[in-house]
């Protein structure tokens, strides 16, 4: 599905795992510790660097027991975890809508670039120009915003660049 153009996010540090999940770091240490929470440590050492992946934390936040966390005791806790699960469907739900229209984005852009090399060669045609110099450049101007605008789609989804699509000149 959608999901499958999403590169997988990394979390690298408490920080980033706890604005993540909308907690503090004291929190999800102690989530970490007490509840399972999955956070690896690339050293193996108790108090070394963290990461953790967005989609497994989506995943144990969805399936935490909920006893636990002492809920009987404490409606309040209750409602902020069913709160907080609500929030966690809302995001993925978001995401995967986010990643539709990504990849829509890419589509049309494709096709644009498409026409544009098409029009290009059809006015050449039509006046008879040998000098392809304009045409180039402005072809070449067209790939110049192509790139910088995967750039900056890749710079806000966290995504590696793609590779630029081939084109015929």
């Amino acid at each position: 599905m959608a999901e499958d153009h999403v590169a997988p996010i990394v979390l690298n540090s408490w920080k980033e795992i706890a604005s993540y999940v909308g907690r503090g770091v004291r929190t999800v240490q102690r989530w970490e510790a007490d509840l399972g929470m999955p956070v690896r440590r690339p050293r193996a050492k108790s108090r070394s660097a963290v990461i953790a992946m967005a989609d497994e934390i989506d995943k144990w936040l969805r399936s935490a027991p909920t006893a636990e966390v002492g809920i009987q005791h404490h409606p309040e806790t209750r409602t902020k975890i069913l709160e907080l699960r609500k929030s966690v469907a809302m995001h993925l739900d978001l995401r995967t809508r986010c990643a539709d229209l990504l990849h829509e984005h890419v589509e049309a852009r494709t096709r644009l670039m498409r026409n544009l090399h098409s029009l290009m060669l059809s006015v050449q045609k039509e006046e008879g120009t040998k000098d392809k110099a304009t045409p180039a450049a402005q072809l070449e101007m067209f790939r110049l915003v192509d790139r910088a605008t995967v750039a900056l789609i890749a710079v806000k989804t966290r995504r590696k660049p793609e590779p630029p699509v081939a084109r015929a000149v």
